[in-house]
């Protein structure tokens, strides 16, 4: 896990956002270092509600035209 993921997984974790969340965040984002560094920042920066966590996670996950099982 690189440094950015773990301070994701920590902010993910401060906010007490679900383990399934969680899990399923890091399957789509790793590997892709600019979408891990765009969830953190929003994280750290906006403090969301799980619910919108997940809603920036889908556009993110586009955005970088990230596939499935990659």
């Amino acid at each position: 896990m690189t440094h950015s993921e773990q301070a994701l997984f920590a902010a993910m974790q401060e906010r007490h956002y679900s383990h399934g969340c969680c899990v399923v965040a890091f399957h789509l984002l790793s590997g892709h270092r600019e979408a891990v560094r765009d969830m953190l920042l929003y994280v750290t920066d906006g403090k969301p509600s799980e619910k919108r966590f997940t809603e920036k996670l889908a556009e993110v996950y586009g955005r970088y035209g990230i596939e499935p099982g990659e």
